[in-house]
């Protein structure tokens, strides 16, 4: 059944699957041609979809069984989670479905929208036809970022690769400059209805030079277009349908004009009725769907432990002193016990250096050279240590280095080098000590000078004496929990509110997207901070996201 828009002007019955265009400034008369296709494809059984962010399309109710979801006269009601909900509905049913936007936000539109093309891309195979209306709200052809660049991405496939899984599409849009030029051009046949701004004809005029038309032909067809009246377009098809720029008067829609302008004076008068459809499942699936949307909503998770927190807070700790004192006192002797341990440890290694030079002195006594003093015979080690017994810093050189004698970014990066065992990449060091690449290097050089980092490949790390510099003011990083806890209480900001997003979802890889959604910074934000935390081992970065590092958990 072909599809008849005007008496010198019929599309084919599969043209459910092609790409097209409609364009022009309002009250032109491109609703009505758009309406007219759907009219005709539903009436020939051709399972249509319309995103309708204005709620201008509810009229086609009047005359044709189409599911309202959404909108002042809609079946149920819409909630912008629930865009792949509705995809999974509309290709199980294969039903002419009517998507009413209209009364949500535009970020609420772009995440449904986003949602839905994902989902119809990936699920469909049979013939479907998509009218896209204010499409360049969902394909803008500058400033997208974030959410809009992801919806951009998801209808780039749908219009550009969707033929292969039985997609047509129909993009409608006021101003052709603002629609993605990408889609644009594959528009074809593309409709135009009257346009007056001259970036709206200067697009149009691209579009007909990317087919190929020469430039006189391309100023007398949009000269044409500025002076078109209400009803009238011309259809460019120079691939689908092989013809020369026509000029057609479209016929009225057979449903209601619920996209008619209100008149002063006047009362819009409805249908005089609306066909009923069953969609008591849909609504059924889609509160499932918002529930589990809710219960994961890193925002909503938010709130519930902040007035978790608070709760907690009203309430009166109860403190249990004998507890108390048996805890402390535990800790007291694992702390000593541990102390035991290391101090047996540097004892030992003390012991092998004091032998070996030793045997040093030996030798070049036998040899007639000099010797150097050592301060005691070989010790020996005893087999226990007192707990209370403290470091004795192993004597690496008559001139030992003081921290005092360190100018500031000497000691600054000495320590931040210090703070890990397993050492650092230069890189790294540029986040802990913030100091630019010539400063760090140059540091990192006078300290190796000084023998007080040393390398293992490309490592840094701090030597015995390095360590000794310091003193015993200084404290190495903690572990598990209280790593975490020590970086809470340092970081800036920005770092500290996407580490507590990343460290709560520990071992989950979260997307870099769900982090802008918990914390609301926008993607260059995001990715310094990533980075940042990054060079502290904080967290693992990786295509498929990022996730907590275990260092931050016992």
């Amino acid at each position: 059944m072909p599809i008849k828009l005007s008496r010198n002007l019929s599309l084919p019955e599969d043209a459910v699957t092609w790409k097209m265009g409609l364009i022009g400034r309002t009250g032109k008369g491109k609703t009505n041609t758009a309406i007219v296709m759907a009219e005709q494809m539903i009436a020939a059984g051709s399972p249509v979809v319309i995103l309708d962010p204005q709620g201008d399309w509810w009229g086609l109710r009047s005359k044709y069984q189409i599911a309202i979801l959404g909108g002042d006269h809609g079946d149920i009601p819409l909630d912008p989670r629930a865009g792949e909900t509705v995809a999974d509905f509309v290709v199980a049913h294969r039903h002419p479905v009517l998507i009413d936007l209209f009364g949500m936000g535009e970020a609420e539109m772009v995440r449904f929208a986003t949602d839905f093309a994902k989902r119809l891309w990936r699920e469909n195979r049979e013939a479907l036809h998509i009218f896209l209306d204010e499409a360049d709200l969902f394909a803008p052809q500058s400033g997208a970022k974030g959410p809009k660049a992801q919806c951009l991405g998801a209808w780039q496939n749908v219009v550009r690769r969707g033929r292969s899984r039985g997609l047509g599409c129909t993009m409608i849009t006021q101003r052709a400059a603002v629609l993605n030029k990408d889609l644009l051009t594959q528009a074809d046949p593309l409709f135009v209805h009257g346009l007056s701004a001259s970036r709206d004809l200067a697009a149009v005029d691209e579009y007909l030079d990317y087919y190929g038309i020469d430039r006189k032909a391309r100023r007398g067809i949009t000269g044409q277009i500025a002076k078109l009246q209400v009803g009238e377009c011309f259809v460019l098809s120079p691939g689908t349908l092989e013809i020369d720029p026509l000029k057609v008067a479209v016929k009225k829609r057979n449903s209601f004009d619920s996209s008619a302008t209100p008149q002063a004076g006047k009362t819009r008068q409805g249908p005089r009725s609306l066909a009923k459809v069953d969609l008591s499942s849909l609504q059924k699936q889609m509160a499932s769907t918002i529930e589990e949307a809710k219960a994961n909503d890193p925002k909503l998770l938010k709130e519930e432990i902040r007035k978790l927190k608070k709760q907690v807070g009203k309430q009166k700790p109860t403190v249990d002193q004998d507890a108390t004192e048996r805890a402390v006192a535990q800790a007291v002797k694992e702390r000593d016990r541990h102390w035991e341990g290391e101090t047996k440890k540097l004892l030992s290694v003390r012991s092998k250096l004091v032998r070996r030079l030793h045997q040093i002195n030996d030798l070049s006594a036998t040899n007639g050279e000099s010797t150097v003093e050592v301060n005691g015979p070989p010790p020996v080690l005893p087999k226990s240590i007192p707990a209370s017994t403290k470091r004795t810093p192993t004597p690496r050189t008559s001139e030992r280095a003081q921290t005092g004698s360190l100018p500031k970014g000497e000691l600054a990066i000495l320590k931040a080098v210090a703070m890990y065992d397993e050492g650092v990449q230069r890189e790294q060091l540029s986040v802990l000590a913030g100091y630019k690449r010539s400063s760090r290097d140059t540091y990192v050089q006078r300290l190796r000078e000084k023998g007080l980092v040393e390398t293992e490949g490309t490592t840094l790390l701090a030597s015995p004496l390095g360590i000794e510099t310091l003193g015993d003011g200084f404290e190495p990083l903690p572990t598990g929990t209280e790593l975490y806890y020590y970086w809470a209480r340092r970081l800036p900001t920005g770092e500290k509110a996407v580490l507590a997003f990343v460290w709560s979802e520990h071992p989950r890889i979260v997307s870099r997207e769900e982090i802008s959604d918990a914390t609301d910074y926008k993607r260059s934000s995001r990715d310094t901070y990533l980075k940042r935390l990054k060079s502290r081992l904080l967290v693992i970065t990786s295509a498929s996201g990022v996730r907590a590092s275990d260092l931050l958990f016992d």
